[in-house]
């Protein structure tokens, strides 16, 4: 009998001795993997598929199906591995105590129980739209299981994309169970559970012949449960000859009583006294009194002693990919990954779809009757309300293919006149008839971007269609815009296609006064949009220039004038750190100016204040505003030359300053003898024609609390090489 804790690990097998034999050993993989068929290939399949022509619903099948075998044992090759490793220790033994070799042999545990489950996306998710297979191994042999995933049109590609890396996006966990036999311990589990109910009702009514009823009611109701238990080792073994295996087996052996005891603590939980149903008065019977008792005791009381047998659990589990290499690794995708399209000719079928898209609730519609020819097939549908939807099916006909020809016409309420949409031919699998435009004029105007708070009033748009070729007479309306009403529809029953386009005219009463119209355009859109009076806009992007370690906030003021319109817009922003960049958007006449002017002050966070004056802009720009500098200076710092057995950090000190423009800069760099690489020190020039700062190189030197210091002195070099100072 396999007797635990485990013997030994090879590789990623756990090995088990016998209780009696000493040459029997049980070898237990630590991972499942996929199970290898008679080529010596893993058990694997995954079909894409796809549906080339839609179904009768007018959707096609399309998705993705996996399914592979997995097994819970050794290979031949991992079994010989094991084998041959085993058998040298066993002839070293052997040789050490002068005794004869005797062949070892590996022997299949005595499975009792065995679980398979899947991790992957849960079902619904839009990925995998059902996870089959699982349940139980074999129990037998290589614990074989077979699982399977269904997959959708989106998790197909997924998956198939996903199994082409190194790891698969599944994976196998196993819970099994086999009998082993304990080594010399003494362990008693025990549980006691108790679930108590009890229910005493008392009902006293008198019915006097005279004066008032009386009814007097008395309940106690009481419910109680305890539980209490415990895993209690009395003796352990001698853990002399492996004392690493101790605290491992142990834990093990004491989670496996507390699982005993759970599994016992979840039954006792689940068997609930129902609640008491009999109570309350009984017809006819003035006295009535109830007393019930329920009591429920459950007892769980186990010793192990030597020599016991008990079910030992495991759980397995991989990812597919190391699954995989689990059973060698072999694994040519071309042979595994199958592209298929569902395009059997037998199965081939034309599907329309037909909707039409009137206005019914108008009430300017009757009804529109469709008719599809395909072949000798003709089939006429009519439409009466939204609602509506049909579909025209035919098998297809090679010498057609899916070239079908449609006719409609439209019936009006309150008039004999009618409508006719011409024969068309086409292949459209969704097919809609375009009523709405063929019956009516609908056009809906819309505000755009308007300057309803400044600038403009109202706009009035006049809109006018005419059609002698098909008997429709001008018709004319306006309608008003303004910033409580910023859409209106225009609709017309002209009882005739929409030939031709509409024309409009839009006239803006601006806030100042003055009134001024736009020149007639012409537009065959559903939808209008009338936009601002403005031509178009000067868009100006203000962008910090310099530190905010330095500036409290840049504040800059725009000017616009245009005298030729009576047109000035003044604007002011703030930028407050690196991070903003207002935009001034300036509207402009379509004959006016595109010249600007603006100005900005930087404020420091030391109080001081900068002014810069008035500058001119041309059109639509990004300005930088702050701290303008003429020239930014690279300085690199090198420490190639030192030598980092002598040191332990070099601090580097470099100090520039502008007394005239009232700027100043400090930065520190820190060489070690791991971040030795190139400093650079960028710095920005107010006036470059003053280029000269200071350097300053102070170095650590190991074992002794000094330094040995270089400067500070004043340079425009470029480049600064560092080297001890003798």
């Amino acid at each position: 009998m396999l007797i635990i804790p485990p013997h030994d690990r090879i590789d990623d097998i756990t090995i088990y001795k016998d209780s009696d034999d000493p040459w029997m050993f049980y070898a237990i993989a630590n991972i499942p993997r996929l199970r290898l068929g008679p080529d010596g290939k893993p058990v694997f399949t995954f079909l894409k598929y796809a549906e080339v022509d839609p179904g009768p619903d007018g959707k096609g099948v399309s998705g993705g199906y996996v399914q592979f075998d997995t097994a819970f044992g050794l290979t031949s090759d991992q079994a010989a591995r094991v084998r041959g490793v085993l058998q040298e220790r066993a002839d070293k033994a052997a040789r050490d105590q002068g005794l004869p070799n005797q062949p070892v042999r590996l022997g299949d545990p005595t499975w009792t129980e065995g679980s398979i489950a899947l991790v992957t996306f849960q079902e619904g998710t839009g990925i995998v739209d059902k996870v089959m297979g699982g349940g139980t191994p074999s129990l037998l042999g290589d614990n074989i299981a077979v699982s399977a995933l269904q997959l959708s049109e989106a998790g197909a590609q997924l998956f198939w994309a996903a199994c082409q890396m190194p790891t698969m996006p599944i994976g196998i966990v196993m819970k099994m169970k086999f009998l082993a036999r304990i080594p010399s311990i003494e362990m008693h589990v025990w549980l006691q559970s108790e679930n108590f109910a009890s229910y005493y009702e008392k009902i006293d009514r008198d019915e006097p012949f005279w004066g008032d009823d009386t009814v007097t009611q008395t309940r106690r109701e009481d419910f109680r449960r305890t539980n209490s238990g415990d895993v209690n080792v009395v003796r352990w073994p001698d853990f002399s000859a492996d004392p690493s295996s101790e605290k491992k087996f142990k834990d093990e052996i004491v989670e496996w009583g507390w699982s005993l005891l759970q599994d016992h603590f979840k039954a006792a939980l689940a068997d609930v006294i129902p609640p008491f149903t009999e109570r309350g008065e009984i017809d006819g019977i003035e006295h009535v009194e109830r007393s019930l008792i329920v009591s429920k005791v459950s007892d769980l009381d186990v010793y192990f002693k030597q020599d016991s047998i008990i079910p030992w659990s495991i759980n397995p589990q991989a990812t597919l990919q190391s699954a995989l290499a689990a059973g060698g690794g072999r694994f040519p995708k071309e042979d595994f990954f199958k592209e298929i399209p569902l395009n059997d000719a037998f199965f081939k079928r034309l599907s329309v779809k037909v909707d039409c898209n009137a206005s019914w609730s108008e009430g300017i519609i009757h009804s529109v009757v469709v008719t599809l020819r395909y072949a000798d097939k003709i089939e006429s549908f009519t439409f009466q309300k939204d609602e509506d939807t049909f579909f025209f099916r035919r098998l297809i006909d090679p010498a057609l293919g899916r070239t079908y020809r449609y006719d409609a016409v439209i019936h009006f309420k309150a008039s004999t006149r009618t409508l006719t949409i011409p024969e068309t031919e086409t292949d459209k699998a969704a097919l809609v008839i375009p009523v709405s435009r063929l019956a009516g004029l609908a056009v809906t105007v819309l505000a755009g971007d308007i300057d309803w708070e400044k600038t403009v009033q109202q706009v009035q748009v006049a809109l006018s269609y005419e059609d002698a070729a098909n008997g429709v007479a001008e018709r004319t309306t306006t309608l008003l815009l303004a910033a409580d009403s910023k859409s209106q529809v225009w609709k017309e029953q002209i009882l005739a296609a929409v030939t031709k386009p509409y024309r409009y005219t839009p006239t803006y009463v601006l806030k100042s006064g003055r009134t001024l119209a736009r020149p007639t355009a012409q537009s065959t859109n559903d939808t209008l949009i009338i936009n601002d009076v403005f031509g178009e806009r000067i868009n100006l992007t203000f962008v910090p220039a310099g530190s905010f370690t330095r500036m409290a906030g840049i504040f800059v003021e725009v000017d616009y004038q245009d005298a030729a319109n009576d047109h000035r817009v003044k604007q002011t922003v703030q930028l407050l750190s690196e991070k903003d960049s207002p935009v001034v958007s300036i509207p402009r006449w379509d004959n006016g100016p595109t010249k600007f002017r603006y100005r900005f002050r930087v404020s420091y966070k030391d109080g001081r204040l900068q002014e810069v004056d008035w500058k001119d802009g041309d059109g639509s720009s990004s300005l930088a505003v702050g701290e303008l500098f003429e020239e930014t200076v690279e300085i690199t710092i090198k420490a190639d030359l030192l030598d980092w057995s002598l040191l332990r950090f070099v601090l580097c000190k470099l100090d520039y300053s502008d007394d005239a423009a009232n700027y100043r800069v400090r930065d520190d760099f820190v060489f070690t003898p791991t971040q030795s690489a190139d400093k650079l020190w960028s710095l920005n020039l107010k006036d470059r024609k003053k280029r000269a700062y200071s350097f300053q190189a102070d170095y650590a030197l190991k074992g002794q609390n000094t330094k040995k210091i270089d400067g500070p002195r004043t340079t425009e070099d470029e480049m600064i090489i560092l080297e001890i100072p003798v």
